[in-house]
């Protein structure tokens, strides 16, 4: 009885695996890894650096959103080669054009797409296109994009100041 309770238990866990998505921001520059839910594994990790090889080696490409953009369906083909559909998106940062990626990571692919492991063929374009399940959304350190209160000056630099300002007094 024993072995049909891992036995199934292994099969709901294969059939429902959960994978993180984690989407990190800083200073204009994005890095998107997954990781496994439970057993905290990294699969892979792309950075705009990967695509820059397509562009003769140009680094003034890596911080433009067409690269970020291309990472985003990039991003897509892994997962539907790897027929990875539950997730959770965890966002680290400041998301900038959040709406725009996880838009671009929805939508199906106009052409078609090979499985370089088993040589099957992906179609989005006439039949039904792979579905995601996104579970929860995250968001870890964001920063506030209000104003931030500005530090005050110490005593020693006010009494400079205010003496500066009585000396150089003009009268007029």
């Amino acid at each position: 009885m024993d072995f049909n309770n891992a036995l199934s238990f292994k099969k709901a866990y294969f059939k429902n695996r959960l994978f993180n998505v984690r989407l990190k921001f800083r200073f204009n520059k994005i890095r998107i890894s997954l990781e496994h839910d439970l057993l905290r594994h990294q699969y892979f990790s792309l950075v705009p650096g990967l695509l820059i090889k397509g562009f003769n080696h140009k680094k003034s490409i890596k911080n433009s959103y067409t690269i970020k953009f291309l990472l985003m369906k990039l991003l897509r083909k892994l997962l539907i080669v790897l027929q990875v559909s539950n997730l959770n998106l965890i966002l680290k940062g400041t998301p900038t054009r959040l709406p725009q990626y996880v838009r671009t990571l929805l939508t199906p692919i106009t052409h078609y797409l090979v499985n370089p492991i088993s040589n099957t063929l992906y179609d989005e374009i006439t039949q039904k296109p792979f579905e995601f399940n996104i579970h929860s959304v995250l968001f870890l350190k964001c920063l506030l994009l209000k104003k931030q209160k500005l530090r005050k000056k110490g005593r020693v630099k006010r009494k400079i100041l205010r003496k500066l300002i009585l000396k150089n007094k003009l009268i007029d």
